[in-house]
This record gives structure tokens, C-alpha cells and sequence, in this order.
């Protein structure tokens, strides 16, 4: 089934019982099928401020991965490459293991600098 089909039975469902519960003149609160437990070990006073701070990371990340992929889109658009990079043999795989492999000789580089610099 699509989407549209599905949501018009979801209308259907709402309707029926709107309808019902007006010709019965009043509205049954059902028992939900299952008892939820809630399990405050992190936040045991459910202050919001501790999650908001870790949302907006995520969403400044999220903002910011968009914003630097259509720009360096733009700029191979505005160099006139974007036809090569649509044809080279690079998957998103390849790409995330050369900077995994980029990022570790960058680690050991440092490492070995600072090793180097030691004073003791």
C-alpha cells in the first residue's frame, strides 16, 4: 500500500471515532495496552537543560556537515570540475578510509614531534 492509502485510513479510524463518541455523548478513556516504567538514572529531576546543550551540538553538527557539503559542491561547480568528480571511481567509503589512514599519520606525526620535544 502507498502512503495515501495509508493515511486515509488513519483519517477513516479518527473520523468513525469522533462520530461514535459524539452519538454516545461522552468520550471513554481506553487503558493503554501496556504499563510504561519510567527509569530516571540520568535525570533523575528531568531537567531539560542537560539535554538541550547535547541537542544543539547535534544540531549545529548536522547544520554544519550541509552547509560545508553544498559549499565545496558550489566551488567544484564554480571551477568548472564537477563533471570529473561525477565520473571518478571514489565511493563515500573509499573517501572515509583514506581520511581514517590521513587522520592517523597526522596522530602518529604529532606524537612523534611531541616525543621529541619532551624535556625530561
Amino acid at each position: 500500500m502507498s502512503q495515501a492509502f495509508t493515511g486515509g485510513g488513519y483519517i477513516q479510524q479518527i473520523v468513525q471515532g469522533e462520530v461514535s463518541e459524539f452519538m454516545k455523548g461522552t468520550r471513554a478513556v481506553a487503558a493503554p495496552p501496556v504499563d510504561l516504567a519510567l527509569r530516571l538514572r540520568f535525570n533523575p529531576t528531568l531537567a531539560q537543560s542537560w539535554f538541550g546543550s547535547v541537542m544543539e551540538i547535534i544540531n549545529n553538527v548536522t547544520m554544519l556537515s550541509i552547509v560545508l557539503t553544498g559549499a565545496a559542491l558550489i566551488r567544484e561547480r564554480e571551477h568548472g570540475t564537477i563533471e570529473h568528480l561525477l565520473v571518478m571511481p571514489v565511493t563515500p567509503r573509499d573517501k572515509g578510509e583514506q581520511g581514517l589512514v590521513d587522520g592517523t599519520r597526522r596522530a602518529a606525526r604529532l606524537r612523534l614531534r611531541a616525543s621529541r620535544d619532551d624535556p625530561r
